[in-house]
């Protein structure tokens, strides 16, 4: 070919274009995003609301279900999960793959701002929105340590100077301060008091909000003068409460701290966390969808420098977790692999050719062009991740492989006597156009998992292109750089007086030398008998089809990430037991051998009965156990609790799932009757706890917690004048933590917390001692109308006049109050008449739910699961239906088995599709390079022994059939029609030019082919070899890759050199038949 002479009589000019493709793939190399997997997370939206004292139920009904019904007309939402607490709510929106965050966050706000006006008005109400997945594992986490400074203060520094600077990093989705809360003023009530001056909560509460008003004052303008009026209503700290007149009575003042304890101290009382057992704040950062996750560790990191010089006396930030040096060490292994397999495939190189011309050649051509890759890389817009580093990786033997075939062909035409040029632009020209049909045959292979929709096409598409990229900057380099590489060493070589490049250590694989070798003999057998031959074909198809339908099957290899979550729950247990819990698991965790720190946090939105712990385990370099084993073994310690559970397990990394579950599997229980779900959950988590298939069985329910209900005698209520929202009002102050004011200063926005004295929530037997101030109810009547002063006739009604009353106090309170004010009176003067609470309501006990989950609109609940070693997720929903159908549970419950990648029937499906799909792609492409349709059928019957080579390789090794086993086989078949294309075109060749019979084409294709063709299939053999040896991070990727390849290219090999021949002779001779047929 003219274009091939060309540039290897230009050396000069060769090698300049060769430098320049490997320079622009250095400059490339920084420019690529590092992450550990391409960008397939699911696009999420977490939106948060709070109403302080708020019941699950109650949060449900008033918060949840607005949000949902606004949230849920959002254009591209798949997925929406809310779980609604003590007095929070949160909701996770999921969006259609490819959603662009931006957009989505706007539709977001539209949906929040559409909302408000059916959400209740009580002050923190108001939701808020973040650009992450709550549930996601968090990509650094920060542990604030005190020192001599106070939680409060420390958690208010942090909360309005380090969390902003956070928030401020590139990518970063959202940064979860947990540990403590705010400062706060706390007044917690002696009711005893009240009750006995005749003081109603409320009238406290609208004192409170009186002592604070953040309303503008005005100016006064003098003459030239213009002067800023200033008042000192703002009361900043407890001190400034204590003296506050809240009530007149016989002719005395009654202060608040006659009635009441008045503190600086916190928000919540009940947060907390810890470090390592000591108590700590902690900073969960996690990323935005598709960030880049090394990135936003190295710019946080930087940063801590600064910020430590914020910190006060004595406090401290370390680093509980990174999680990019997971990442880090995965890229570094999976690098380490890649070397390994360059460095053998040039091995056997060496080995089977012993010409440092070949080797030389190979070594520059090799690395030069996987460099040269990272330029068209970038320009599509992929990044470094195991994946295309795995890509890299397998197609070095790919690489290789063309230029063994360019190589080793200039050496037989150098061996003919040709001069160095002449041998190889021959040997070059001669294989031109084998190296395009093999290019094109493997692009054709892996465009339809290019094409591919949904988590396979999003996880997979770049491992494609880059095998695509490295193919085709392979075959340019092959056509146009190596045939002048060769030429220059073999130049170099012979003025050298080297040993003459023929001189082959491994001559048994030349026929000319060994003309009754035992390969010639096997061939000449199958030749003479081609149809017995041919049926291995048909039966190798039968046991590969057998092997793989009785595999298990996952989409995708869970790998451990280097932590493990987990917590505790129980029924009903204090904040004290739950903290002892936490601390003894935390400290469980710590003397585990795998583990260096350990987060422990109480998940006060759930109350007191639930605590949450992540660990830090070692680098997996330390031959430490997998996070699934370490969950396992720590939960096991714990032992048996009657009075609650623990759970820990080692999440993923990928999570195409919002809610609690997001990551791992979990089975999804749904009914319109909420009552009916925690029960059917925990029946069917006891069922399949008795299975070996499933390691660990989590419910997410909570045992329902103990509660009062109140029933109110709405008779009785009306005659005295008791409402019930007096009634509500009443409680909510007392036991709700409801916030009464809010102190602006310049730092943020403080609250003040109204609430009883503890000792009076740690029995209910108080609520019996409990009286009701009818002036704390609702405006009735035309009071609520308008508000004209009318003047009332002496014979008005008592409940009018303290509905009037109640009224005007609303409308004087919403000055300093907002729009949720108090309806009692700021400094209460009158008589009231108080009563008691036993009177209008009966208490009787209760069991109520501790959280409420939707999945969609629907009352959901779920079963996280750990599937044994070598599980598949078919096999798990097979013993699911089963106890099932034998628990007889309701008709009106709903079941479905999820997990990180999806419905695995869909997806398996999907991977049948994509092989089939591959296949068809080839024969047209083969068909249409050969012009004939016959011939493609010849190359491709070599897929079935890859397939069935790879299934059995995996079954000994006990692996499932995943998304890594789908990879495996297309670049099997790459390899196998490499092989067959070797062959067939070169009989092909000799048919058409030399005139040669069908037999002795075949035969002398099989014999001069024979070298080049084990060459190949050892060097990808021996290149995939280090992805099976090499552990760390990333090996569950790298390992059923390689199991595959490896046992796949062996059977093939095996079976290619015999069939392939064989059926192509046969379809020569059908093809002779219908020329025959067809002739006049």
């Amino acid at each position: 070919m003219k274009f091939i002479a060309w540039f290897v009589r230009r050396p000069v000019a060769t090698l300049l274009l060769l430098l320049s493709a490997v320079l622009s793939g250095l400059m490339a190399l920084p420019l690529l995003p590092v992450s550990d997997l391409p960008d397939v997370d699911l696009p999420v939206i977490s939106v948060s609301a709070s109403n302080a004292g708020g019941s699950p139920e109650v949060m449900a009904r008033t918060v949840a279900a607005p949000l949902e019904r606004h949230l849920g007309n959002i254009a591209g939402v798949t997925q929406m999960e809310s779980t609604s607490t003590r007095g929070e709510t949160s909701i996770s929106l999921g969006f259609e793959l490819g959603r662009d965050l931006n957009g989505a966050a706007r539709d977001v706000e539209a949906a929040i701002r559409a909302a408000r006006r059916d959400l209740p008005t009580t002050p923190g109400s108001d939701p808020q929105y973040h650009r992450a997945n709550p549930t996601a594992t968090p990509v650094l986490i920060l542990a604030v340590t005190p020192g001599m400074q106070s939680m409060a203060k420390l958690y208010d520094l942090v909360n309005t100077t380090l969390r902003p600077m956070l928030l401020q990093v590139q990518g970063v989705g959202d940064v979860t301060l947990m540990g403590s809360s705010a400062p706060a003023v706390r007044v917690e009530m002696n009711p005893l008091l009240f009750f006995k001056y005749g003081i109603g909560f409320e009238d406290l509460r609208a004192a409170l909000a009186s002592a604070n008003a953040h309303t503008p004052k005005g100016v006064i303008d003098m003459g030239d003068r213009r002067y800023q009026l200033a008042v000192n209503d703002q009361a900043e700290h407890a001190d400034a409460y204590r003296d506050l007149v809240i009530a007149y009575k016989s002719g005395r003042p009654i202060r608040l701290r006659d009635v009441a304890t008045v503190t600086d101290s916190m928000q919540d009382v009940n947060a907390a966390a810890f470090f390592d057992g000591r108590p700590a704040l902690t900073l969960m950062v996690r990323a935005q969808p598709g960030a880049n996750l090394v990135g936003i560790v190295d710019a946080v990191k930087a940063r801590l420098p600064q910020l430590r010089t914020l910190m006060p006396l004595g406090a401290d930030i370390a680093v509980a977790r990174d999680g990019s040096a997971v990442i880090r060490s995965s890229l570094h292994h999976t690098l380490v692999t890649l070397l390994a397999s360059c460095v053998l495939a040039l091995a056997v190189v060496w080995v089977f050719l012993r010409s440092w011309t070949a080797s030389i050649a190979a070594a520059i051509i090799v690395p030069c062009c996987l460099i040269a890759s990272l330029g068209p890389m970038h320009l599509a817009g992929f990044g470094l991740d195991n994946l295309s580093l795995m890509a890299l990786t397998v197609v070095t033997g790919l690489v290789v492989d063309d230029a063994i075939v360019v190589i080793e062909n200039i050496i037989r035409m150098r061996g003919r006597g040709l001069p160095i040029d002449e041998a190889a632009i021959a040997g070059a020209s001669e294989v031109a156009f084998t190296l395009l049909s093999i290019t094109v045959s493997v692009l054709a292979v892996f465009l339809p998992i290019g094409l591919a929709a949904g988590l396979t096409g999003r996880l997979f598409r770049e491992f494609a292109g880059t095998v695509g990229i490295a193919v085709t900057v392979s075959l340019i380099l092959s056509c146009v750089v190596t045939p002048c590489l060769t030429a220059l060493c073999m130049r170099f070589a012979e003025n050298s007086a080297a040993i003459h490049p023929e001189v082959a250590a491994l001559d048994f694989l030349d026929h000319e030398k060994h003309s009754g070798s035992l390969y010639r003999r096997i061939l000449e057998i199958c030749l003479t008998h081609p149809g017995k031959t041919a049926l291995l074909l048909p039966l190798t198809l039968l046991v590969g089809v057998f092997l793989f339908t009785r595999m298990p099957r996952v989409v995708f290899p869970r790998q451990d990430i280097g932590i493990v979550s987990g917590g505790s729950r129980g029924s009903g247990s204090s904040l004290a037991q739950t903290k002892a819990r936490l601390e003894r698991f935390s400290k469980i965790l710590l003397e585990d051998p795998a583990v260096t720190h350990v987060i422990a946090y109480l998940d006060t939105g759930e109350g007191s009965s639930h605590g949450m712990v992540f660990a830090t385990l070692r680098d997996r370099s330390t031959g430490r156990a997998s996070g699934t084993d370490v969950a396992t073994r720590v939960v096991a310690r714990m032992g048996k609790d009657i009075h609650a559970e623990y759970h820990a397990q080692a999440p993923g990394n990928i999570m195409m799932r919002v809610g609690s579950n997001s990551s791992g599997v979990s089975y999804i229980l749904r009914s319109e009757d909420d009552r009916l779900l925690g029960p059917a959950t925990r029946k069917l988590a006891q069922a399949l706890r008795h299975h070996p298939e499933f390691a660990d069985v989590d419910p997410d329910v909570d045992p329902p917690g103990q509660g009062i209900t109140l029933a109110i005698d709405r008779d009785t209520a009306a005659r005295v004048g008791v409402t019930p929202q007096v009634i509500g009002n009443t409680l909510s102050d007392a036991l709700g933590q409801t916030t009464a004011s809010v102190v602006y200063t310049t730092h943020g926005q403080y609250n003040v917390v109204l609430t009883v004295e503890n000792r009076f929530q740690r029995d209910p037997e108080i609520l019996k001692q409990f009286w009701i101030s009818p002036s704390g109810g609702s405006a009735s009547g035309s009071s609520a109308s308008n508000t004209i002063r009318v003047v009332t006739s002496a014979t008005a009604s008592t409940t009018a006049s303290t509905g009037a009353m109640a009224f005007r106090n609303q409308i004087a309170n919403s000055l300093a109050g907002g729009a949720n004010a108090s309806t009692g009176s700021a400094v209460a003067t009158g008589a009231e008449t108080l009563v008691p609470l036993s009177v209008v309501a009966r208490m009787t006990p209760s069991l109520d739910p501790v959280a409420v989950t939707h999945i969609g609109y629907a009352s959901s609940a779920s079963l996280a699961l750990e599937l044994a070693p070598g599980v598949s997720l078919s096999q798990a929903q097979s013993v699911i239906d089963q106890e099932w159908r034998s628990l007889h549970l309701p008709e009106t419950i709903t079941g479905e088995l999820q997990s990180d990648e999806g419905d695995v029937g869909k997806s398996t499906h999907d991977s049948e599709i994509l092989i089939i799909a591959a296949i068809l792609a080839v024969w047209i492409t083969l068909g249409m390079l050969y012009e004939s349709v016959w011939h493609p059928l010849t190359i491709l019957s070599t897929i079935p022994s890859a397939g069935i080579g790879a299934v059995i390789a995996l079954d000994l090794f006990g692996l499932p059939f995943s998304g890594m086993a789908v990879i495996a086989m297309l670049l099997l078949t790459g390899i196998s029609l490499k092989n067959a294309i070797l062959l067939v075109d070169f009989a092909i060749h000799a048919e058409r030019e030399r005139g040669l019979t069908s037999r002795d084409a075949i035969r002398e294709a099989c014999l001069l082919r024979l070298r080049p063709i084990v060459m190949t299939t050892f060097a990808a053999a021996l290149g995939a070899l280090p992805l099976v040896l090499m552990g760390g991070y990333g090996m569950e990727l790298r390992q059923p890759l390689g199991i595959a390849l490896v046992g796949g290219l062996l059977v093939s090999q095996a079976q290619t050199m015999f069939t392939t021949p064989a059926l192509y002779l046969l379809v020569a001779r059908c093809a002779s038949l219908s020329r025959k047929a067809e002739a006049p």
